[in-house]
């Protein structure tokens, strides 16, 4: 007879029974323990060893930037007087006063700023690093950045950068007031010529009455008027070649930098620090919540897994895979009476043995029967159809091995464990058709033990978890994944399945071989 909180999910739940408290007790749990994010676990699992690798990381960038050759940076600047030479004010054009933009003026690529400098500090050049003179946009100031090797150097190359930038402009200022002065006076000169020409041939005409004297006299004026003008453009020029300054002036000099522009030991270490904790916390995130596996069967594993570990099984000969913490190991003659003890004989019992990425393997959930069949209960075994990975998919049909097997088995149980021959096709279950199935077998016997696939790969398997009094869930040493086990348990429990816990096998999921298993292996013979 079914237990009244093994109903479908969709009725009310009573309160915690005392088979509950007892799973509570044993590591299982009737109830959604898995609200926590992956990250969240992660941080709180392996906190103090992304804290170490943080403080790490910083320490070695800190220490490694240290030993880098170090840059100071210095700053002058000049002001543009004159705003008719301002290179960032264009006539006819808007400027947006909200943009940021710059424009270069001139670099330390730039050939004459190069060999001024190169001039000026000879061996000392190969240590400065930079320098650029940049003007602001819609601003009267061009900024001189420098980097160098010392603090001395940087102040003294940016200023020697922003003597050069005025004296250039200058220069080019006063070469093209020289050339304009020097072609107004050879023009100044020509009208002089014409001058003295018409000046002439004027003087030459004494009678008042003749009729060329007012044609001279106008021609003879208008020249007057372009020499003196061409005169006075000239003498104006020739004054601003030798007194122009370009319009540029030095408007602050720079000042000598006390901490180095470069590099900067203890931002780097911060932002370093931070990026390889978030990749560690990604590599961490990673190797244990999607790619982590049962591997040690420690404490831990059950946390990630979602319910308790209950041991890891031994290989053929009877030895622990590597790895496996000491205490963690479990034969199946303990995991056997460890659900009798659970569940008892006061009725009878449905034990679930399901897979976690895949089916159960036969083999184990076979040893498990019979190890309950060996403490003295009678014992139905049945594998779900369509379930094994046996390259005949006619064995679960065949009705001759099973029989044969159930013989063997009943020799070494003395009748007590039976198995079914047809198997229960998982697929094919309805919840009404599965209540019938289960008390035809319980009618016969003290524990029905079902091997069935995972809940992710077969959902129908639900069904049976929902009727079952125990489901353990069978995962393989070294294979089967923690976040995997965690989605099987997380269905489990969603349908009201009261899970056991997990049970590591090093075998794989697969039809039985032999029937007898040595008492190496855990399993008495009976």
């Amino acid at each position: 007879m079914i237990d009244d909180h093994l109903m479908p999910s969709s009725e009310s739940t009573p309160g915690p029974t005392r088979r509950d408290r007892n799973l509570e007790i044993l590591g299982g749990s009737t109830r959604l323990e898995l609200g926590f994010g992956g990250v969240l676990r992660v941080l709180r699992r392996r906190g103090l060893l992304l804290i170490g690798i943080f403080v790490l990381a910083a320490a070695l960038i800190f220490v490694a930037s240290n030993q880098l050759p170090k840059r100071y940076a210095s700053v002058a600047w000049i002001r543009v007087t004159d705003q008719k030479e301002n290179l960032f004010i264009k006539s006819g054009q808007s400027v947006d006063l909200t943009k940021e933009q710059r424009a270069v003026v001139t670099t330390l690529e730039s050939p004459r700023l190069s060999q001024a400098l190169q001039a000026k500090f000879k061996a000392q050049f190969n240590d400065i690093s930079s320098v650029a003179a940049t003007g602001l946009e819609a601003s009267p100031l061009i900024r001189i950045d420098s980097e160098a090797s010392s603090p001395r150097l940087a102040e003294q190359s940016a200023n020697e950068a922003a003597l050069f930038v005025v004296a250039d402009r200058r220069g080019k200022a006063r070469a093209k007031f020289a050339s304009r002065a020097k072609a107004e006076s050879e023009l100044a000169a020509a009208y002089e010529a014409e001058v003295n020409t018409l000046s002439e041939q004027f003087s030459a005409i004494t009678n008042p009455a003749d009729s060329r004297r007012p044609g001279l006299q106008t021609k003879l004026t208008a020249k007057q008027t372009e020499f003196n003008d061409a005169s006075s453009a000239a003498a104006t020029d020739t004054t601003e070649s030798r007194t122009a300054d370009g319009g540029l002036e030095i408007y602050e000099d720079a000042i000598r930098p006390v901490d180095p522009s470069f590099p900067l030991p203890t931002s780097w270490a911060i932002i370093g620090g931070l990026a390889v904790l978030l990749i560690s916390v990604g590599v961490v995130y990673g190797r244990e919540e999607l790619v982590g596996r049962f591997r040690s069967g420690d404490s831990s594993e059950s946390r990630r897994a979602g319910a308790r570990v209950l041991g890891v099984l031994g290989q053929a000969n009877g030895a622990l895979p590597r790895g496996v913490v000491t205490g963690a190991g479990a034969t199946v003659d303990e995991v056997g009476l460890q659900i009798v003890h659970l569940l008892g004989r006061s009725k009878a019992n449905v034990v679930l043995l399901c897979g976690v990425d895949g089916p159960a393997p036969e083999i184990t959930a076979r040893r498990i029967a019979q190890a309950i069949a060996e403490s003295g209960a009678r014992v139905v075994f049945a594998a779900c159809r369509g379930v094994s990975e046996s390259m005949d998919s006619d064995e679960f049909e065949a009705p001759v091995p099973r029989a044969r097997l159930s013989v063997v088995h009943e020799q070494q149980t003395g009748g007590r464990l039976r198995v079914l021959d047809d198997g229960i096709a998982v697929n094919e279950l309805t919840v009404a058709r599965a209540r019938t199935v289960l008390r035809r077998l319980t009618e016969q016997c003290e524990y029905v033990v079902i091997a069935a696939p995972s809940p992710t790969v077969e959902p129908s398997s639900l069904v049976l978890a929902e009727l079952a009094d125990a489901t353990v869930m069978i995962a393989q040493h070294g294979v089967t994944k923690l976040r995997d086990a965690e989605r099987a348990g997380t269905r489990l429990r969603r349908v009201g399945g009261a899970v056991l816990g997990v049970l590591v096998d090093p075998a794989k999921p697969g039809p039985a071989g032999a029937a007898y298993v040595a008492r190496s292996a855990g399993v008495s013979a009976g």
